[in-house]
């Protein structure tokens, strides 16, 4: 049975949805209820998925609305592992949201055109990743290397977002997605900051708070 499109209405409908579900994980995840926590974590993605899913079949870009789909699957398996607290499974969810990012990049590179303009982004997003980098290093350890490839993956793809959203081809898409990429990044920053530098009262609220607002933003690109 063919995948239909949703309506505007429908995306409206499942938009609010995933703002009711991330605001009751909140909530609950900051009153410390893990059984609430673990039962609505993945529901906000996968309402993100559902958008994306249903993209598919009539986007004027159907390369790049399968690439967020696959990509935001692996964030999924990602954030699944990353909210068990009782193991420590950091690495592994790592993995999962580097293969998302790899994806994330490919669907990017799909809209981008160089233009040595664009280069004006390599050191306004390098910058500070260096220097965030040499903040959290002596702490993380035997981390500090999968962080630095982690780091330097989702740069390259906040680089690809961002710049394709100013060539202006993929339109209001295009600008949706750059901003989506940065609150991604924006949420690991915070995730890298609490694990390795200095731990944050109630930080997975923090990093939700931007993270799936960063997802939805991916989905909406692409439609």
């Amino acid at each position: 049975m063919p995948v239909e499109s949703f309506s505007n209405g429908e995306i409206f409908c499942l938009i609010i949805f995933f703002t009711v579900v991330l605001i009751a994980r909140e909530i609950l995840t900051f009153r410390n209820r893990i059984f609430f926590k673990y039962l609505l974590t993945p529901v906000v993605t996968l309402s993100v998925i559902l958008i994306s899913f249903t993209a598919i079949p009539d986007s004027s870009e159907p390369v790049f609305s399968s690439l967020i789909f696959w990509g935001l699957l692996l964030s999924l398996v990602a954030d699944v592992l990353l909210m068990i607290v009782e193991v420590r499974m950091l690495l592994h969810g790592l993995v999962f949201f580097l293969l998302a990012h790899v994806l994330y990049i490919c669907a990017f590179a799909t809209r981008y055109e160089f233009s040595a303009t664009q280069l004006v982004f390599v050191p306004v997003i390098a910058a500070p990743m260096i220097l965030f980098f040499i903040k959290i290093r002596g702490k993380a350890g035997k981390m500090a290397t999968p962080v630095l490839v982690y780091m330097s993956v989702i740069s390259t793809m906040v680089f690809l977002a961002v710049a394709g959203a100013f060539d202006g081809s993929a339109g209001l898409r295009g600008y949706i997605g750059a901003a989506g990429a940065v609150l991604f990044l924006v949420s690991d920053a915070i995730l890298a900051f609490n694990e390795f530098y200095r731990e944050i009262p109630h930080s997975t609220v923090w990093v939700w708070a931007v993270y799936a607002p960063a997802q939805m933003l991916l989905a909406l690109s692409c439609k």
